[in-house]
């Protein structure tokens, strides 16, 4: 005799074998709520070491990856481990290499560079100078002329530049918070990259012939454009390089072994700086486009040169696509550390914050711990309605801060390297051009980094190792500044002999003769830029990704960029001065500035090694804190699931034994005995 018994379903009748059925029933459910809830957690058990397989983070500081520039598999490097104290002492040190795909993601910024300089740099003459004779589009057909749009004056062309300038570098502010709230970092390039496109083709309608014989129209698009494309560096310029940054998978100094068997030092700070080095030659390799953008302005007309970044941004998208599954890009934390900033700072500027400041304690007072014990009725920091940041927060936003403070000191720095670009770009106008369009000059800045970025990777430095002399980021930032200074001391002498020589005196610039003074000499100004630049701005972007804790880092570039922003306010407030015959002076102002503020920087970051290194160790016991509480919280709520599991199926066990008691009351208790033993013992007890 067959031993079953039938249950009802929403489908009717259901046939079940007892011996067999309801054992693989019971087994069933229990592997699928399991499966289930450990799905959930996105948590599996690796059958290969026994380790916990997890979506990687940057905090992970032994984790390799697939996606890194560097692997454990790589064909130069093995054996990575962290160092002892002698072997950082005594053993050579190197960096580590870049993954070929990168370089692919480095024309995301190669692109949005090209676009920049070539509008920024036509800016100048599209909106000052007039049409040259017999053109309708601003290409030249008279020797000695320059190209031309719209006669406007010298302070509006100044004061439009800067006003890219200021978006283009604030916007990042909102951009980063969106990345952080809603979108991947891929995603947010690929908006940006969409953004350029839709930018130049404004910037293409601005400079038709048709619209151009407009001015007012054509300024209005133009404007129009420069508010897109401020938007579309907002989407790349924070986000790209900390991408980068973060394919790089040990956060410490690792010991490993060459192909040789040489024991060496992978320095993750150099490795950083190495990268942020060609991450820095790829935005000046793009600005070189702005030679042929020149030049096509000069014998095409704006509209050709306009046309070439819209070109370059149309390639973009076939390269980023395939390049997106190789990049680590973590989801977005969906919390923006901007928003529990000025919930941390409204605390903490409560009450007699001056005197917490004096008393030391104005970091210590926001912290949620402190307020429960303080103001135990306190229950968030709204005073009636709770709700708490996390304390983390609050020393990520001490250590944020103190990082913010010293990027002030790029304010001045950013208008000593080219800050004024009017300034430079009429200095240039007028001197003999000699055929050479005077906004092309300029691009004596980008290759001067081109030539000096790998002789100072590849040569310069290393030397220095080799011969004991290390370049500390606050040696090069100081040596950086200095060397703007000295840039705008040239121009100084440069604008003084135009001055001097023009047929028109001290009021050159509205001249209509050029003073006989070859163009060139201006190279040596923009080649002096290059080289701060080298020093300066690639320590800059190597301090902001290491000083910034892992939630903050593409907030911490945002605020580095929007030093930038204020450089050109205060390029705006300049402006007034910018005018004949005192630009001599303005020229030697800023130069006397800038020296001021490379040594106040010398003085207040004199420590800036040791403070940066206080700071990462701090950070690595704050991650290591984090992690133990996310394992620990992760093994909580998997007992959490296990327990609901067992609860379900006891529920579902309580159903099949009293059904299967219900039949067999009804005739079957002579086949009790075959049923399963759960079932059987079950039914037992309840009879």
């Amino acid at each position: 005799m067959s031993n079953s018994f039938t249950e009802k379903n929403e489908n009717g009748i259901t046939h079940i074998n007892s011996d067999v059925d309801i054992d693989n029933k019971f087994a069933d459910e229990k592997n699928k709520m399991q499966n289930i809830k450990l799905h959930e957690k996105s948590v599996d058990l690796d059958t290969t070491d026994g380790s916990l397989n997890k979506e990687p983070t940057s905090g992970d500081s032994n984790l390799v990856y697939e996606t890194t520039l560097y692997e454990e598999d790589d064909e130069d490097f093995v054996d990575f481990r962290k160092p002892t104290p002698e072997e950082e002492k005594t053993l050579r040190r190197t960096t580590g290499n870049i993954k070929w795909y990168l370089y692919f993601l480095l024309l995301v910024e190669f692109a949005e560079r090209a676009s920049y300089y070539g509008v920024s740099d036509r800016i100048n003459n599209f909106v000052e100078l007039p049409l040259p004779d017999g053109s309708k589009s601003g290409k030249v057909y008279t020797a000695g002329e320059d190209p031309g749009a719209l006669n406007m004056s010298l302070s509006r062309a100044n004061s439009t530049l800067n006003a890219l300038s200021f978006f283009a570098y604030c916007f990042p502010l909102v951009t980063s918070y969106f990345c952080d709230m809603y979108f991947k970092r891929m995603t947010m390039l690929k908006a940006g990259v969409f953004i350029g496109i839709l930018a130049h083709i404004l910037f293409i309608i601005a400079a038709v012939p048709s619209v151009i014989a407009q001015p007012n129209a054509s300024y209005g698009v133009l404007f129009a454009g420069i508010f897109v494309l401020s938007w579309c560096c907002a989407c790349i310029k924070p986000c790209l390089l900390p991408t980068i940054l973060e394919q790089y998978p040990h956060q410490e100094n690792v010991v490993t072994k060459t192909k040789k068997g040489e024991k060496v030092i992978l320095d993750r700070e150099q490795t950083l700086n190495k990268i942020t080095n060609w991450f820095y030659f790829s935005i000046n390799l793009g600005s070189i486009t702005d030679i042929g953008i020149g030049y096509s302005a000069r014998n095409c007309g704006y509209w050709v040169a306009f046309l070439i970044p819209l070109c370059i941004f149309m390639i973009l998208p076939f390269i980023l696509w395939p390049l997106e599954s190789k990049i680590y890009d973590p989801k977005p934390a969906g919390t923006s550390v901007m928003n529990d900033i000025f919930k941390l700072l409204k605390v903490a500027f409560e009450g007699n914050f001056i005197k917490r400041i004096k008393n030391k304690t104005f970091w210590e007072y926001p912290k949620p711990s402190y307020m429960q014990e303080a103001q135990p009725d306190r229950v968030g920091w709204r005073k009636n309605k709770p709700g708490w940041y996390p304390e983390r927060v609050v020393n990520d936003t001490k250590v944020t801060l103190s990082a913010c403070v010293f990027f002030l000191y790029y304010v001045m720095f950013n208008i000593n390297d080219m800050g004024l670009g009017a300034l430079l770009n009429n200095l240039s106008a007028s001197m003999t051009t000699n055929g050479v369009p005077n906004d092309v000059i300029n691009n004596f800045n980008p290759l001067a980094i081109i030539f000096f970025v790998p002789f100072l990777d590849l040569a310069f430095y290393p030397l220095c190792r080799k011969v004991g002399i290390n370049w500390t980021p606050k040696w090069k930032i100081f040596t950086g500044f200095m060397t703007a200074a000295l840039a705008m001391m040239v121009g100084a002498i440069l604008q003084s002999w135009v001055y001097k020589h023009s047929p028109c005196g001290d009021y050159a610039s509205s001249c209509d003769q050029h003073a006989p003074i070859t163009l060139w000499y201006t190279a040596i100004l923009y080649a002096l830029t290059g080289l701060s630049e080298c020093f300066a701005m690639t320590s800059a972007y190597a301090i902001a990704f290491l000083r910034a804790p892992n939630s903050m880092k593409t907030f911490v570039m945002a605020l580095f960029l929007f030093t930038t922003a204020l450089s050109s306010i205060m390029g705006i407030i300049i402006s007034p001065a910018m005018v004949d015959p005192l630009l001599v002076r303005v020229f030697i102002g800023i130069t006397v500035v800038g020296a001021a503020f490379a040594f106040g920087f010398l003085f207040q970051y004199w420590n800036l090694d040791e403070t940066m290194a206080e700071e990462m160790a701090q950070q690595k016991m704050l991650d290591l804190a984090q992690k133990q509480q996310e394992e620990a919280d992760l093994l909580i709520e998997q007992n959490d699931a296990i327990n609901s599991t067992s609860y379900e199926l006891n529920e579902e066990t309580d159903g099949l034994n009293a059904l299967a008691s219900r039949n067999t009351h009804r005739g079957n208790i002579k086949d009790l005995e075959n049923l399963s033993p759960i079932v059987s013992a079950e039914v037992a007890a309840k009879m």
